[in-house]
């Protein structure tokens, strides 16, 4: 098992912290840094990544004509390897 979302998290991090404001607040509320779409397996408490898919639609109306407000899903997909260094994560 690797620690590449960890790594490489941090990386990116203090890249970003280099263009911040010297007089700036970094925000640390929950989910406000960090990886978007972490999963966390109970079975052995490792964090995973998932990319998440979207669509979106405008459905019809029974005239026909096209809806006003769009029809969305999502489906988020756990990678079963590291998209960093592709060590299998099962």
């Amino acid at each position: 098992m690797c620690n590449c979302i960890e790594e490489v998290g941090q990386k990116v991090r203090e890249q970003m912290l280099k263009s911040k404001p010297d007089d700036a607040e970094i925000d640390e509320s929950w989910g406000a840094s960090g990886w978007d779409n972490q999963v966390m397996s109970l079975g052995d408490g490792k964090i995973r990544v998932m990319l998440n898919y979207k669509m979106g639609w405008y459905p019809r109306k029974k005239d026909g004509s096209r809806a006003k407000n769009a029809s969305r899903k999502e489906m988020a997909v756990k990678m079963s390897h590291c998209p960093f260094c592709g060590v299998s994560l099962e």
